[in-house]
């Protein structure tokens, strides 16, 4: 019999005490984790949950606060905040995104089961903000050519898949957000996957390494959580500096697994495909113009040292509109 799931919360934070009570509050309400861990990247002052005047006397479980000696960004906190859980199952959740109801009649679901990481479908604040719950068109997209419908609302009765390879093959393009995966505790340290400890893109070695490595991935259809979009502010999604070009730390762990894992190779076609979409958004909206120059050298560079021509063909004949993308960005980086 499998042994009833315990489910940690991991939230790490900057700056955000307001998004962070907030949260803790809706956590709290919910009663769904048997621990709360609160990874402070070096707040100034701290987002010590006490300090802050939370009450926790409505939580039964255990309210773990930490911190960091000087700012190491969300990696880092989130990796502070693994070493620490104790449930058999962990969710990384950012303070300023929001659970939905639908999370707990998942883990209804989940009891029982064996599984390396589950993934569960979000809604977006912007799609939210037309009245659709949702998450973006094209994530949408991906979850209905991997054959798994809307659905999943309160009193409805949900749909939980066990995920085909060709499936797998198609969800690891969803959007790379650490929040919308419950992982196996024990999968995520037996497999030593773990967080990029750099300032932006932190989260795509964990999401890339879970679908690579995992045996066994399940899917829902029920709304777990809402990602909650601001223009403007400290977000990482609105940092157009040089931290982009770390990037490619993330990319080259990747490119390891992908490499170096048995069936990694079934995963090329997808990353190049998250490539494509990676490195056009960076371009596009995400970076000054005058380091535009030096990330297409960058990219170039990894995408010709890592990738065989082979690979390339075979993505060129699933999408040659991404592969004539990707081909405009390795000619851009050989100037």
């Amino acid at each position: 019999m499998t042994p009833e799931m315990t489910l940690s919360l991991v939230i790490p934070v900057w700056n955000d005490p307001e998004h962070l009570l907030e949260l803790l509050d809706q956590a709290v309400n919910l009663r769904l984790f048997s621990q709360i861990i609160i990874a402070d990247d070096a707040s100034d002052p701290p987002c010590d949950p006490a300090q802050l005047g939370f009450d926790s006397n409505g939580f039964d479980g255990e309210l773990l606060y930490l911190r960091s000696d000087r700012q190491r960004g969300a990696g880092h906190a989130r990796n502070i905040g693994l070493d620490a859980v104790s449930g058999s199952h962990v969710l990384f959740f950012d303070a300023d995104d929001r659970l939905l109801p639908g999370l707990a009649l998942l883990l209804q679901d989940l009891q029982g089961h064996s599984f390396d990481f589950c993934l569960f479908k979000h809604a977006d604040s912007r799609q939210q903000a037309e009245g659709l719950e949702r998450p973006l068109p094209l994530d949408a997209q991906i979850w209905q050519q991997a054959g798994i419908q809307p659905g999943g609302q309160a009193g409805d009765a949900g749909t939980l898949h066990q995920l085909s390879t060709a499936q797998a093959e198609q969800l690891c393009l969803i959007s790379a957000y650490p929040w919308n995966k419950i992982y196996r505790t024990t999968f995520l340290r037996d497999q030593g996957i773990r967080c990029t400890e750099i300032p932006v893109h932190n989260d795509a070695a964990l999401h890339w390494l879970s679908f690579i490595k995992a045996q066994t991935i399940l899917a829902s259809n029920r709304l777990g959580c809402t990602h909650v979009v601001e223009k403007g502010g400290s977000r990482l999604t609105n940092r157009r500096q040089r931290d982009r070009l770390q990037v490619f730390q993330a990319l080259e762990q990747i490119c390891d697994a992908l490499e170096s894992s048995p069936g990694g190779g079934r995963f090329i076609v997808p990353y190049l495909g998250f490539c494509d979409r990676l490195f056009t958004w960076i371009l596009n909206q995400a970076l000054d113009p005058g380091l535009r120059p030096q990330f297409q050298h960058r990219a170039c560079a990894h995408l010709l040292a890592r990738l065989r021509p082979e690979y390339v063909t075979l993505f060129a004949q699933a999408d040659p509109a991404a592969a004539a993308r990707l081909n405009a960005i390795l000619a851009g980086g050989r100037r």
